[in-house]
Formats: structure tokens, C-alpha cells, sequence
């Protein structure tokens, strides 16, 4: 591919170039920013076997290699790390063996570039070396210590030392070997404990040489018994007398008698695949042989190029008794691959516990049970880390559980399949995520049988999900360890089940928050991070290719799925469940439409979308994907070279940027704060776009290979990148310069920048640790100028013991920062040279803010630092410091505990090297010559050096001002610079030093000075007048500002005409929606309406069509809510807490009763109380406590503001009120209910809440008592006085608005299910119908544009509304006596108010609909207010009307209509009357068809009323509660049906609800309202004093 690009030829930079950078200096040099800290992940990543260490009788310490440092980890304490030896050996440890609570290590030897060394670690620390022979420059690759001997066995030779005192003893060195390799020894070496000085050497050509180390003579040497088995291996002491295990190439092991020269038995171990024993251990406790087990005899082999364990029981000639297949990871083929192999295996001595290290990175130990059948070993203790290098990095921000923890965890995947959690502060807490039961999985399979049949490289990473090539997070949903576990196992394809999983779990308990994809899998798996283990999805993505990209929205709900072929999936974390296609698939009507659209040759309109439905997929593999913060955008972008953006919600294609065939993208990054997108390019660039403007805002050049990886830092000012030449630089985004870049040793494949800035972590190709380096520029100030290639400096790396690193504070205070000391001094002056742009403008200086605010507090930090005593000397010095110095001559003390002055001539340090007085001098000299400027003083050179020294050295120079002449001359000075408005900052804290220094010599009087105190008080007056012309200046500009500012706010966030309320009434204009949810009904006792009812916006079928239950709720309820009432991230926080406890994913899904007859019904009943009231009134309750918490802010006692919510139900308002209500802050609910006359499980659902702020009263009475009770509370004087009494029945317009979301979801479900079409079919709601609440939000619905051809208002026997629309006369007509009689005392019919028709449906028994007078409000609105313009004149006319119809119903009992308003009714709604015997008859014919769907009596109703349409429209029947709610209409109805058993349906909350303890009050009618309002003031008062 060509490149036209002016950059292009930096980017593939020539030879020259690249020899430049590779032959650099070799001395390293840490970067100008980032110095390395430590490396993490490290816990046995080389060859080196392992090496434990008894510790009494209780625990064992076992020290392995990791480099050039020793880990030592406590085997009592489960593995944990205790001791990192330091310093580190000079070259890479070659062998180890523990002694006597001392670890010996060998090092280098490697080549002829360091001889090799022997040092002795105590405790972590190096206290002795060993002396080395002359000319040895073999690696030692083998250490024993027996008796006074420690033995050091090399490739050709056998070195010995005494123990005492580590002195070199002689040199032995073995017979060469006839074969074509130098090496003579093979094997190792041991000692036979009953033998003397001697050892056992095994030799390449097989044979094991018998040495004297104390006379250096060979003693014997025992020929194998076939000249063809190949070099020793492995020997090792058997625990029977003069036995030994020997271990040849062959894969025989024999046990050999070195007493009598033969061959015990001979044991073959490959059972026909070559595998070399490397490592062999016999077990010491004298049990796990023989037939009942409790013999010894148990021997265990391993090798390094395999990965199992055989466990040999060697009595009657020896069998092997168990295999512990994959014990470790086996050896890679591939280079770069899975490290595996097994380096040692040993049992601990006297111990039924065996321990095992690998190549994989892993220290494992192993306990045999003694009461198990099994004589395979179980895992005991596990330490380990990545098997291969590191790929994926990121830190994870701040978790729910830990709020501490920003910068602590660290997420890293790599080529071993695994995903690890790494802690930067506890090194015990970092672990690997679960992928489930793999061990179990393979003992299925026949993986960990103790057959040997089995090819021990089946490897248990075979059962991992493949390795992570991609990984996104988001914790805001994650649940921690209290998360949902799956009880359906782990990565299950929702797509692949039938019917909807249940979230309803994980909505209270949070989900999954990781997302990862893999190499060449099409699917994409979630995690668990709280849990550290396996989610529950597996997401395949939507063209079967491989998983290329992930992501996951800021709100934690929804993860993005791209793929090799192109296609963007977006599913739902909690649910599982597919929610979008970027682009969405069209529907027949949208076909259709753009295939007409592609077929029309008229040119576009100027208003024709750029992109249409459907279109605009990736064609090649999506290599990046991001979500803003909003959820509102998609941004993708794939290898073909185009950056998509795309409406997350509608999946339409909103925006393309296009830069093929310049380039392909590979990677992007987002910086959120400042919505800022980088992408990686194949022509080895960094592209930067503005999001708000999609806009190329950078390019940052450099790279001179593939770019690995690169990330922002945490405030968004430089972009870190690593690329294939191992360079890793520094961009600096404001300036587009290269700052920084420093080569390693090898190139690094992924990095991450800490949430905190204080790490930069990094992964290397050649290493399965994490790097750690040190951001400065926390601490200390940076130049940041541009550097070439010439710069790059050689780094060295973290190491895991943190030796050649620097922690946060020593870092700061680097050699590198006095190097740069010069070029600060050229910054700073840089910086003080910038001029005033303008005379109007007030210019600060560019110096650090902590620089001058020190200056300003110096007194204080001195005195914060002044020791509280002096130094005292010691009585004695620590046992671990000689006693005297200075050549053995003691140190005299001063009697006042500080050291002597020294007299020797040695220079002082940079620290203590005076420089004051050179200071003071050129400011002096700066200040006369400033002085002596009679005309155009400038005083610039005077303030550009005083603003370069430090705050100690300008308040000395300031402080030693000598005289008045002086002083004078610096106020001045200060006063010119005012005047030129520069450096405003620093004048003011210069002058406060100078008063706060010399503020005595200026009010002092000194006769003989007056001259000079004058011409002072002269300078300071003309300070003062400059100082307060210029404040004054400033205090008008920000005034100014901040007025301007407010306008703009308020005109910002000023509410709309839908979003400011009114009472139906006429008396009361102009609310706020918070007052209109805490007053719940108007003074003049009308309903609150919107001024307006809002229009959807323009695209709202597009972009509304695949929002969930909650978003469409947002997008609804922010058109009726102003943003400075309730923010719009409050708004979502309020919505997600009220329908997370919903049992459906969906809250209100619709489902499809019969196709033919488009009959479908909106489940409404999925809330905690089973009933439609709970979506509002869990909105309503949210929303209570909002706006409470709002008002008590900062206040405590008794000044915080209490609601005292009174409300009277038969049932089902009661309990919705109460589950919605329970545990809110500073809300107390009194829900009063008629004795015995609510349903059983209605009146168990409401007192079996036993929250302290929920009061049930049982009135022995009517529901019109209970009602009359309420309405006296609202109107009584003495209470209102003291309590803020609220209601939350349906006159609460929250209610109302709560409602009108589910209309438009049932509209979209319909739409998505393509059963519906918007352009051809017409849809009618039907809505069983009482209060009139729940159709009002489907007429609010309709006139805000959702096209409903007419909502159905279906009635019971009690039909005002029905007789309403037949006549237009709207009124009461109540029955008594046996003409009101029916219904079902069980299902709470008699709790009915007076005077209506006990019905089957006992919800919809009312006399007046309450709500229909806000329907009244918009006919008389829209009919009468037509005759004038004015907007408000409109809405008085509409009041009037309403009050003079309500007073018509209160005193003549109803009114009637006009014709026009009836014709305006009728124009919008139809209804239909239904009788108890066909609410029965409905009931028992849809149970009879196919779908067996039982109804309750008020769902029934609604059906029936849309069964008698003919019209041919889609009818939505609305079902509002749950059939075992109305448990005896529907036995009445079912109870003879075939197969028809009410338990089966009823819901499991239902269960036993009865037999709980429950909560209650009796209250007595005839205690009247006193004693009603005496119990709640009780109650509300010792609720606040607990407070």
C-alpha cells in the first residue's frame, strides 16, 4: 500500500534511522517521566527448581527462581509470600538449595560475559558469598549440602566447599564422555546418607561415578545395563539403605543397590512415548504403599517435557499406582507459546504432602488423603501466574466494594487463555478468574484417570475457553462477591434456549461486568469481576466469524460484540438477551421503503437522512468499538479504514469517517472526559478525532514498527504507545511533540496508564510478568520539550524484587531532575516572557501553582517541619552497625546531642553547598538596576529571576531587602508590573511576603529616616490606589461573567410549558413538577396537569424502536421533568432503581393471544406486588425520597423535612404503595384498609412488611370510612401543622406519567415482532377501566404522537364512563341493598365503596372516576379556549369549565355536556360495558385455547371488550394483575376445566405469605379523628427521633 502522507517517510524511516536507535549508548538511563517501580506475575518462570526448607515440625518455606532474585513462599500460611532476596545476583540464578534457614543461589556463567558466583541469602537478605576458583566459567546448575560439604556441579567439572566458612575446598572433574557434547555430567549429583563424603554423579553416557569430595579420588563407577539407555537424568536416594533411583534418557528408572552393584528393579515410565524423568522423590512418612496403603515405598516421577506425575507404589517389583495428569501446563511446540514442563517434584520430608514446580509459572503442593481410595493427590496450595506472555492490560477503575481501590487491580490476559486479576497492593489477593470446573470437566472425559493410556499431552488448558484477544469492563453493574451466581452453569448461548432467562436475581444483585473475545471463536464471554469467576453468556456474534472486538456501556447494562465479517451485536449483561444490530435489520415496512427510496431517480430533499436504515455495515473485520458516556453513540471502526458512528438505541448509521485506502485502523482508544477517540493505523500512526465535532484534531508520528498498544494517560494529555522496534514514547496531545521514549530489552505487547497517573504498567514479549514504572511528574516538575530520535534512551526494567526501581517519592528526587535543573531555569524564563495580549485582559503567570502558594505559606510549612526536640545520640549502637568509626576512633558528642562540626577540607554535597548569598546578589543587583532607571522603567529582568528561584530562595531574597531605598524600589517594581497586568498571582503573594516580613520597619518612625519611611508610604499609597483601580476592575469583569453565566443557565434549564403544571381547577398556575408530586392534589382541590403536552421528536420511531423499558422511560419522563429539577443522571438512577425489582426483563412485555384475531395482551402485573400499580408506584416512591434527600441536605433533626403519606385502599393500592414506599428516608406511610373485607392475600402482602416506616391500619368499618378518614387528615388544621401529609393514589400526576411508558414499549414490541406495521396497520388499546388513571396515560400518550386509532375504555356493571360516552351526561347513580350485592368476598369485594355494584372485578367498583377531570380539562382546553389566542386566557376558560362541572357533581350528583365536547371524547375513545357473567365466560374461553392463558376478572374485562371489535385493528388489552390475586373468580370460572390446577399458577412469593409474622394497628371508628391523628403523630415523631 503507498503512502502520500508528508510523514510517511519519518514513519518508515530509513536504515540509518533504525542503526541510530539500535547502537545507542548501552548504559541505560531511565525515561525523563516513567522510572521502573517492580514487576508483578512472577512465581516460577524458569528451569530453576525449586528448594524447600523444614521450619521446626509446623511449617515448610519453599524458595523459588525468578531471574536473578529468590522467592520464598509459607507453605503454613497457604503459599504466601514472605522473603524477595535482594540485592539481585549479577547474571540470571543457574541453582538454589536451602540450608539451615539460609538459601544458597548460583549464578552466571552463561557465555563468557559473567563469571559464575555463589551467594547466601538469610531471611531475604545476602549475608555471605562463597570464594570461586579461578578460571570457572561454567554455569553451576546444581547445588547439594551434606555433612561440612556444599557441592556445585557444573557441565564438566564438580566444585566443593567447606560449609564452615565457605572456602573453596577442590575441584573434581569427571572423565570425559566418548559423546559428540562437550557436557560430561547429566544427571545431578546426591549424597547416600550412609555413605562418607560421598556422592553419586550421573554422566552422559549413562553411567554413575561414586566420588570422595574430602580426598577428590573417584571411588567406584556403576555401568548401566544397557548401553543404549541413553545419559542419566535424574538420580536420587531412595529412603531404604544404600538404595538409589536412577533415572536415563531411555525413560527407565532402576533402583539400584550401590552397595552391591545391582539392579533392584527396573521400572519403565514412557510405556511407549519417550519422556525423560528429570525429577524423582520418594515419600518419607512411611505410608501411601503397600495393599492397605499404610507402607512405605511411594516414589513419584516427572520430567520436563511432560506434564504429568506418576505415582509408583515399588513393592512386588514396582507398579504404578496413579497418574496426576496436567499438573502443570506441558511444553509448547509453538515459539512464544504456553511455557510447560515440570522442574521438580518432591515430597516434604516426614509429610503426606508433595510439592511441584513448572515452566508454566506455577508452585503447586499436593496432599494424598489418608482415608481416600484414591492415590491420586488433591491440590493443596496453588501460587502461580501467567503461563505465557502477557497480551491484554488495563487498570480497573473503583469498584462498589472497595472505594480505595482506583489504581489497585490490575486485568491482564494472555497467550495461556487465562484472565487474571492482578493487586498492586496485596500480592495474596491477585488471582486468576474462574472458567469454571476444568478439573472436574476432565475427570469426565477420562483426562485425570490413572490410566496411562491417556497421551499426558492432553493438556486441562484444552478445556479453557481459547486464548483473550480483546476485553472491555464496565464495574457499575458488577455485584461483587454478593453477585447472582449462574445456577445454569457458565457461557450459555441465550440464542440457543428457548424462552427468556430469568435477570431478576441479578437485577437486585448486580451482573456480569467483563466481556472478552478470543482467537478464533465467535463467540464472546462475560465474567464476573466481584466473583473472579465465569459469567453466564456466551454472545455469538451475528455472522458466525471470529469475536475481533468488544465493549461494554458506561452503565454496565449492554456489551458490544464485533466480529471478523464485519457485524456489531449488542446484548444485555443482566438478561443475556440480544438487543440490537448495528445496522438494525430492517422490517418489511422499512424494506420495502428503501427499496422504493434506491429505485426513485428524483434527487434527495435537503432533509433526507445521510444514511438509511439498514446500511452502512462494516465490510471488513470491526477492529474497535466504544460507547459514550450517554449512551447515546456507538463508535466503531474496522480494517477497511472507515470510523462509523452509530444511534446506540435505533442502530442507524449516523456519521462515517473514511480514511481507505490512506490506511487501515487496528485499534482504538477513548478518553471519555474529554470525548477524544485515538486510533492505531498500519502505517504505524496515531490518528486523533474530536467526537463533538468528528474531526481529525491530530497525528502523532514516530512509531518505526507495528504498534502494539497505546493508551491515554489519566488526564488526557499525553497518548503512551508501544510498537515492535521496543521503543515505547510519550506523545504530548496539546502540542502534538514526543516527549519522551525509551527503549527495552524487548518489545512490549501491551501497557496500561493507571486511573490515578501513578503507574504505567507494561507486558513484554519475553516475560509472563507486569511491569511497574513511576509516573514523576506526580511529584516533581518535568521538562516536556520536543526530543528525536536521537533521545531515545536504553531503560532498564522493573524487576520483581523492586531493586533497580524507585518508589513514588524517590522517583521525584532523581539524579535526572538536576540534570534537567537548567532547562527548567530556560522554561521558566520562556514562560515569564509571554505577553499581555491585550490591555483589557488580566494575564496570570505560568508558574506551577504550587510554587507561589508555598511561598505564600512558608511560615506555616516550617513550622508544620520544626522537629519537636533535638536530635538525641544513641546509648548504643544497633547490633547490626560497628560501634566505632573514623578508623576505630569514637565520635565526640556536643552536650546538647548534635554531632561535632567537621574539619576536614571534603566538599560539601549539592544540598549543603551554600547559594544563597550568590542569589541575594543578582537579585540585588536586578533591583538596583531597576532603581536606577529614571524614565521607561521595566522591571521584568527584576521579577522574571525572583519568579525562577525556589520559595525558600525568594523569601530569603525578599526577606534580606537591606534598606529603605531597597524596599521602596521592590514595591515600586511590583506596582509598574500591576499596571501592566501581568503576572497577576505572583505580585499579590510577593506583596503579601513583603508586608508579612517587613510591615514593622514600615509602620515604625525613625526620625532620622523620615525621608526614606516617606518616599516607602508614597510607593505603598500608589500600590494601594493601582491595587484597588484593579480589583475593582476584576470585581465588575467577573460580576459581569457570572451574570451572564446565570442567564445562560437559566435560559438553559428554564422549564418548557410540559414541564411547568396547573391545577384542572383554574386556581393555581405555574408549579414545578417536584411541588406538583409533593402536593399531589391543588388548593383548590383540582388535579395537576401539564401546561402543554409535549411532541415526541422528530425521529423518535427510529431512534426509540430498541430501547428498553428504562430508556424509553427516560426519554418520556425527561419531556414532563426539567433538567434542574432532577439531572439527567439522577433521572436514570431513579428509573433503573424502580424497575430493576421487576420479573421481567422487559417490565411490561406484550405477548400475542391469537394472530388471526390480532388480539395481544400488555402484561402489566411483573412488579413485587403482581398488580399495574407498582410501576407507578415505585417510580412515585423513588421519587419521594429524591426530592426529600434534596430538601434535608445538611440538615439534621428535626429541621429535615418528613412526609407523611395517608392513603386508603381495598387492596391493591395499599400494598403497591407499601412495597414502594418501604425503607425510603424521611417518608412514613399509613395505608388503612376496612377490617376483614380485603382479599387474604392482599392484606398479607401489606402487613407482612415489617419496615419501621410502614404503618397498616385495620379500621373495623367500610372502605368509605377508610376514605373519609383520609380526607378529614387532609383537611385538619392541627395535623397539617405539624406533619406534611402526601397521597399516592392516582390523582398523583407522577402516577399518571409513570403510566405512558408502557404504551409506547407494547407500541415497539409489536413493531420489532413484524406483526405490526406502523404504515399499514392500526392499533387500539383497551383498558379495563375504574379511576380512569391508567387510560389517561394512554390519551397523554396519543396526543404526544404515538398513533392509537382509539383507546377502548372497558367498564364492569358499574358504567358511568359508558354511559358517559352514550349521552353525554356524566352521572352517579349508586345502588344499596341487595341490587348492590355480587362479587367475591374473597377476592375483596366487599371492601368496595358505598353505594357501587360489588362486581367480580372489585378494582374498577367506583361511583366517580377521579382522573376523568383532567380528560375534561383538555376537551374544554381544545373546544372552548379555541376562540382566543392567548395561551393563558386558553387554559383560565378550561378551569372555569372543569370547576363549574365538578360543583355540578357535588351538588346535583353529575352534569352533562355539549355536543362538541362529547364528539371531542368520542373522537379519542370508545368503551364497552361488561357484565360479571362475561368477565366468567372470557376467563374460560381463552384458557381453552392453545396458549391455555388464564386471566384474572379485570384482564378479562379488557379482553372481552377487545373480542367485540370488528374493525380489524391490532387490540392491545392492557392486563393489570396477576389471576392469584382474584384466586376465587378464576376457580369459579376454571374450577371444572380439564387439567386446570390453581397451584400451578400460583406465584412462589404467594407461598406461605399467611403464616408470616405480620405488622399491624387496629384502629376503632369511633375513636374518631383524634385518635387516628394522635396514633400517626405518635409514630412519625419516634420514627425522626431514631434519626
Amino acid at each position: 500500500m503507498t503512502n502520500d502522507h508528508p510523514h510517511a517517510s519519518e514513519a518508515a524511516a530509513s536504515p540509518a534511522k533504525r542503526l541510530k536507535v539500535a547502537h545507542r549508548s548501552p548504559q541505560p538511563r531511565d525515561s525523563s517521566i516513567f522510572t521502573p517501580f517492580r514487576t508483578v506475575g512472577l512465581v516460577s518462570p524458569t528451569p530453576v527448581p525449586f528448594t524447600s526448607l523444614p521450619l521446626g515440625k509446623t511449617t515448610f518455606q519453599i524458595t523459588t527462581s525468578v531471574g536473578q532474585c529468590l522467592h520464598t513462599y509459607d507453605l503454613r500460611k497457604g503459599l504466601n509470600l514472605v522473603f524477595i532476596t535482594r540485592p539481585q545476583t549479577p547474571a540470571p540464578i543457574t541453582a538454589t538449595v536451602a540450608w539451615k534457614e539460609r538459601v544458597l543461589a548460583a549464578w552466571g556463567g552463561e557465555g563468557a560475559i559473567q563469571s559464575p558466583g555463589i551467594w547466601v541469602f538469610q531471611r531475604g537478605r545476602k549475608c555471605a558469598q562463597l570464594d570461586m576458583p579461578d578460571r570457572l566459567s561454567e554455569p553451576i546448575k546444581q547445588l547439594i549440602v551434606f555433612g561440612s560439604w556444599i557441592v556445585g556441579r557444573c557441565s564438566t567439572r564438580i566444585e566443593v566447599w567447606k560449609s564452615a566458612n565457605y572456602e573453596h575446598y577442590t575441584t573434581i572433574t569427571p572423565s570425559a564422555s566418548s559423546g559428540p557434547t562437550r557436557s560430561t555430567l547429566s544427571g545431578g549429583v546426591c549424597n547416600v546418607p550412609t555413605f562418607l563424603n560421598k556422592i553419586l554423579v550421573g554422566k552422559q553416557d549413562g553411567s554413575v561415578d561414586i566420588w570422595n569430595v574430602s580426598t577428590g579420588k573417584l571411588v567406584y563407577t556403576m555401568f548401566p545395563p544397557d548401553l543404549s539407555s541413553g545419559a542419566v537424568t535424574s538420580i536420587q536416594p531412595a529412603t531404604a539403605l544404600s538404595l538409589v533411583a536412577i533415572a536415563r534418557a531411555n525413560g527407565t528408572v532402576i533402583i539400584h543397590d550401590i552397595e552391591k552393584d545391582r539392579v533392584i528393579m527396573e521400572l519403565n515410565t514412557h510405556n511407549g512415548l519417550h519422556r525423560d524423568i528429570t525429577s524423582i522423590s520418594f515419600r518419607t512418612d512411611g505410608h501411601g504403599a503397600g495393599e492397605d496403603g499404610q507402607e512405605s515405598g511411594l516414589m513419584a516421577t516427572a520430567g520436563k517435557d511432560g506434564s504429568d506425575v506418576t505415582i509408583w507404589d515399588l513393592h512386588k517389583g514396582g507398579r504404578v499406582v496413579g497418574v496426576l495428569h496436567g499438573a502443570h501446563n506441558p511444553p509448547s511446540a509453538v515459539h512464544g507459546g504456553v511455557s510447560g514442563g515440570i522442574s521438580r517434584v518432591e515430597f516434604l520430608p516426614g509429610q503426606d504432602v508433595m510439592v511441584t514446580s513448572g515452566l508454566d509459572n506455577a508452585l503447586k503442593t499436593w496432599i494424598f488423603d489418608a482415608n481416600s481410595l484414591s492415590t491420586v493427590p488433591r491440590i493443596l496450595h496453588s501460587r502461580s501466574g501467567h503461563a505465557a506472555p502477557v497480551t491484554l492490560l488495563d487498570f480497573l477503575p473503583t469498584n462498589s466494594e472497595d472505594a480505595d481501590a482506583t489504581g489497585k487491580w490490575i486485568l491482564s490476559a494472555g497467550r495461556d487463555q487465562s484472565l487474571w486479576g492482578w493487586s498492586i497492593r496485596k500480592d495474596g489477593q491477585s488471582g486468576e478468574l474462574s472458567q469454571g470446573p476444568i478439573r472436574k470437566k476432565a475427570k469426565k472425559l477420562g483426562l485425570l484417570g490413572s490410566s496411562l493410556e491417556i497421551d499426558s499431552s492432553t493438556s486441562l488448558d484444552d478445556l479453557k475457553a481459547p486464548e483473550i484477544t480483546c476485553f472491555a469492563y464496565s464495574l457499575n453493574r458488577d455485584g461483587g462477591m454478593g453477585a447472582a451466581p449462574s445456577a445454569g452453569g457458565i457461557w450459555a448461548n441465550v440464542a440457543s434456549k428457548k424462552g427468556s432467562p430469568d435477570a431478576s436475581e441479578s437485577g437486585m444483585t448486580g451482573w456480569e461486568s467483563i466481556v472478552t473475545g478470543h482467537r478464533g471463536d465467535k463467540y464472546a464471554r462475560t465474567w464476573f469481576w466481584g466473583r473472579k469467576r465465569a459469567g453466564r453468556w456466551a454472545f455469538e456474534t451475528t455472522d458466525g466469524t471470529e469475536v475481533t472486538s468488544v465493549a461494554v456501556s458506561s452503565c454496565g447494562t449492554f456489551a458490544l460484540v464485533g466480529s471478523a465479517g464485519g457485524s456489531i451485536s449488542m446484548f444485555n449483561l443482566q438478561s443475556g438477551l440480544l438487543r440490537q444490530h448495528f445496522p438494525a435489520p430492517l422490517n418489511p415496512a422499512q424494506a420495502k421503503k428503501l427499496k422504493l427510496e434506491q429505485s426513485d431517480v428524483t434527487p434527495p430533499s435537503t432533509n433526507t437522512p445521510r444514511f438509511k436504515p439498514g446500511i452502512g455495515k462494516h465490510r471488513k473485520a470491526v477492529t474497535g468499538l466504544l460507547v459514550d458516556p450517554l449512551n447515546r453513540t456507538v463508535i466503531s471502526c474496522g480494517i477497511e479504514g472507515k470510523i462509523k458512528f452509530w444511534g446506540l438505541h435505533s442502530g442507524v448509521l449516523q456519521d462515517e469517517i473514511d480514511w481507505s485506502p490512506m490506511t487501515a485502523i487496528t485499534a482504538a482508544q477513548y478518553y471519555k472526559p474529554s470525548d477524544l477517540v485515538a486510533f492505531s493505523c498500519d502505517d504505524l500512526s496515531i490518528r486523533v478525532i474530536d467526537l463533538e465535532t468528528k474531526k481529525l484534531v491530530r497525528e502523532l508520528w514516530g512509531c518505526l514498527g507495528q504498534i502494539n498498544d497505546f493508551c491515554f494517560s489519566n488526564d488526557g494529555r499525553w497518548i503512551i504507545a508501544a510498537s515492535m522496534d521496543s521503543v515505547i514514547r510519550v506523545w504530548d496531545l496539546p502540542t502534538s511533540h514526543l516527549i519522551s521514549a525509551f527503549q527495552v530489552e524487548s518489545p512490549c505487547t501491551a501497557l496500561a496508564f493507571s486511573d490515578t497517573g501513578e503507574y504505567l504498567a507494561t507486558a513484554h514479549a519475553d516475560s509472563v510478568g507486569i511491569n511497574l514504572w513511576n509516573n514523576r511528574t506526580l511529584f516533581a516538575h518535568v521538562p516536556t520539550r520536543k526530543i528525536g530520535d536521537e533521545d531515545i534512551m536504553l531503560a532498564t526494567l522493573p524487576t520483581t524484587s523492586g531493586e533497580r526501581g524507585q518508589g513514588l517519592l524517590s522517583a521525584a528526587f532523581d539524579e535526572a531532575e538536576q540534570e534537567n535543573a537548567e532547562d527548567d531555569v530556560l522554561i521558566d524564563q520562556s514562560a515569564a516572557d509571554i505577553d499581555t495580549l491585550s490591555n483589557d485582559l488580566l494575564t496570570l503567570s505560568l508558574i506551577p501553582k504550587a510554587r507561589w502558594q508555598t511561598l505564600l505559606h512558608l511560615p506555616t510549612i516550617r513550622a508544620r517541619n520544626k522537629p519537636t526536640e533535638p536530635p538525641k545520640a544513641p546509648e548504643k549502637a544497633p547490633f547490626f552497625l560497628p560501634s566505632l568509626i573514623n578508623g576505630g576512633q569514637e565520635q565526640k558528642v556536643l552536650t546538647n546531642g548534635a554531632p561535632r562540626p567537621s574539619t576536614d577540607n571534603r566538599p560539601l554535597s549539592h544540598v549543603s553547598r551554600p547559594t544563597t548569598s550568590s542569589t541575594q546578589s543578582e537579585f540585588t543587583a536586578h533591583l538596583g538596576t531597576f532603581a536606577n532607571q529614571r524614565q521607561n522603567r521595566d522591571p521584568k529582568p527584576l521579577l522574571t529571576h525572583l519568579s525562577t528561584l525556589a520559595p525558600s530562595a525568594a523569601d530569603s531574597a525578599i526577606r534580606t531587602l537591606a534598606n529603605l531605598d531597597e524596599m521602596t524600589a521592590f514595591v515600586q517594581a511590583l506596582t509598574v508590573r500591576l499596571r501592566q497586568k501581568s503576572d497577576y498571582e505572583l505580585i499579590q503573594t510577593w506583596m503579601s511576603v513583603f508586608l508579612r516580613c517587613h510591615g514593622d520597619v514600615i509602620i515604625g518612625q525613625d526620625d532620622e529616616n523620615e525621608g526614606g519611611n516617606e518616599a516607602l508610604r508614597q510607593a505603598l499609597r500608589d500600590w494601594r490606589q493601582e491595587q484597588g483601580r484593579e480589583g475593582k476592575r476584576l470585581d465588575e469583569l467577573v460580576g459581569y461573567c457570572s451574570g451572564v453565566t446565570g442567564w445562560l443557565r437559566i435560559q438553559m434549564s428554564s422549564p418548557t410549558t410540559s414541564q411547568r403544571y396547573l391545577s384542572t381547577r383554574g386556581g393555581s398556575y405555574g408549579f414545578s413538577f417536584e411541588e406538583t408530586v409533593l402536593k399531589g392534589l391543588a388548593a383548590d382541590q383540582g388535579l395537576f396537569l401539564p401546561e402543554d403536552i409535549p411532541s415526541l421528536p422528530s425521529n423518535w420511531q427510529d431512534d426509540w424502536s430498541h430501547m428498553s423499558f428504562s430508556e424509553l422511560a427516560f426519554q418520556i419522563f425527561s419531556l414532563y421533568i426539567a433538567p434542574s429539577e432532577i439531572e439527567p443522571v439522577a433521572l436514570r438512577d431513579i428509573i433503573d432503581r424502580s424497575y430493576s425489582t421487576f420479573r421481567d426483563s422487559s417490565v411490561t412485555p406484550t405477548v400475542t393471544l391469537d394472530n388471526a384475531r390480532k388480539i395481544h395482551l400488555l402484561e402489566l402485573y411483573h412488579g413485587e406486588t403482581f398488580a399495574f400499580k407498582d410501576i407507578a408506584l415505585q417510580f412515585l416512591g423513588n421519587l419521594f425520597e429524591f426530592f426529600l434527600v434534596k430538601r434535608n441536605q445538611g440538615k439534621s433533626g428535626k429541621d429535615r423535612e418528613h412526609l407523611t403519606v395517608v392513603c386508603a385502599t381495598s387492596g391493591d393500592t395499599g400494598s403497591a404503595s407499601i412495597y414502594g414506599l418501604r425503607g425510603k428516608k424521611d417518608v412514613s406511610v399509613f395505608v388503612m384498609y376496612p377490617t376483614g373485607k380485603v382479599s387474604p392475600i392482599q392484606e398479607a402482602q401489606m402487613t407482612t412488611v415489617t419496615d419501621e416506616n410502614v404503618h397498616c391500619l385495620s379500621v373495623d368499618g367500610t372502605f368509605d370510612d377508610c376514605q373519609a378518614f383520609v380526607k378529614d387528615l387532609f383537611n385538619d388544621d392541627l395535623i397539617n401543622s405539624s406533619q406534611r401529609l402526601a397521597a399516592v393514589n392516582s390523582i398523583n400526576f407522577a402516577r399518571i406519567l409513570a403510566q405512558i411508558t408502557y404504551y409506547f414499549a407494547s407500541y415497539f414490541s409489536l413493531v420489532r415482532s413484524g406483526t405490526y406495521s406502523p404504515s399499514t396497520d392500526q392499533i387500539r388499546f383497551v383498558v379495563p377501566t375504574g379511576n380512569f388513571g391508567d387510560i389517561l396515560a394512554g390519551y397523554f400518550a396519543k396526543r404526544m404522537g404515538l398513533p392509537v386509532t382509539k383507546l377502548i375504555i372497558a367498564c364492569n356493571e358499574n358504567d358511568i364512563l359508558h354511559r358517559f360516552l352514550q349521552t353525554g351526561t356524566y352521572e352517579k347513580k349508586p345502588v344499596h341493598g341487595a341490587a348492590a350485592a355480587g362479587g367475591l368476598v374473597e377476592d375483596g369485594a366487599a371492601a368496595s365503596p358505598e353505594g357501587v355494584k360489588e362486581t367480580l372485578s372489585p378494582s374498577m367498583d367506583i361511583l366517580v372516576s377521579s382522573n376523568f377531570e383532567r380528560l375534561l380539562w383538555f376537551v374544554a382546553h381544545d373546544t372552548y379556549g379555541s376562540k382566543t389566542h392567548n395561551a393563558q386566557e386558553r387554559r383560565e376558560i378550561a378551569g372555569g369549565k372543569v370547576k363549574e362541572w365538578q360543583t355540578q357533581l357535588k351538588t346535583d350528583g353529575g352534569f352533562s355536556v355539549e355536543k362538541p365536547v362529547l364528539d371531542a371524547v368520542c373522537a379519542d375513545f370508545a368503551a364497552e360495558r361488561v357484565s360479571d357473567a362475561d368477565t366468567i365466560a372470557t376467563i374460560r374461553d381463552i384458557y381453552r385455547w392453545p396458549e391455555g392463558y388464564i386471566l384474572d376478572p379485570h384482564s378479562a374485562i379488557a379482553v372481552t371488550a377487545a373480542l367485540r371489535s370488528t374493525e380489524g385493528a391490532h387490540q392491545v388489552a392492557l392486563a393489570t394483575a396477576h389471576p392469584a390475586k382474584f384466586a376465587k373468580a378464576v376457580e369459579m370460572a376454571l374450577l371444572e376445566e380439564k387439567g386446570f390446577r390453581f397451584q400451578d399458577i400460583l406465584p412462589k412469593q404467594f407461598v406461605g405469605m399467611e403464616e408470616r409474622p405480620r405488622r399491624l394497628r387496629f384502629v376503632r371508628k369511633s375513636e374518631g379523628l383524634e385518635g387516628l391523628r394522635k396514633l400517626i403523630v405518635g409514630e412519625v415523631e419516634r420514627e425522626r427521633a431514631k434519626m
